[in-house]
């Protein structure tokens, strides 16, 4: 069973910008996680509402910060999954490229 239910920023955002975070209470209550850096990230002053709706949620026990250790075994499963998306998107690209002739 899942102990907790991480979101990054991107995801997370997408709930907030169209102002649906509460679809994300539903999914599992007391257990939506948002890891520190993204609530940094959120917390940019070009972006305010995104905040407020972030700490709305915090401040209503809807969803949890947490601290991931660099040093942690969740830091390495985060950073193997998104580092082999991303080399994946790149190599995707790559191909679309020489597939199609879009290098000069």
């Amino acid at each position: 069973m899942t102990d907790s239910l991480f979101f990054d920023t991107d995801c997370i955002s997408a709930f907030l910008w169209v102002n649906e975070q509460s679809l994300l209470h539903l999914l599992d209550p007391g257990k939506v996680a948002i890891p520190k850096p993204v609530y940094d990230e959120i917390s940019y002053p070009t972006t305010p509402h995104l905040k407020q709706r972030i700490d709305y949620m915090m401040n209503n026990g809807q969803i949890i910060l947490v601290a991931i250790n660099v040093d942690s075994e969740a830091y390495a499963l985060c950073q193997n999954l998104t580092t082999s998306i991303l080399n994946q998107v790149i190599d995707t690209i790559n191909d679309f490229g020489n597939n199609y002739n879009c290098r000069k």
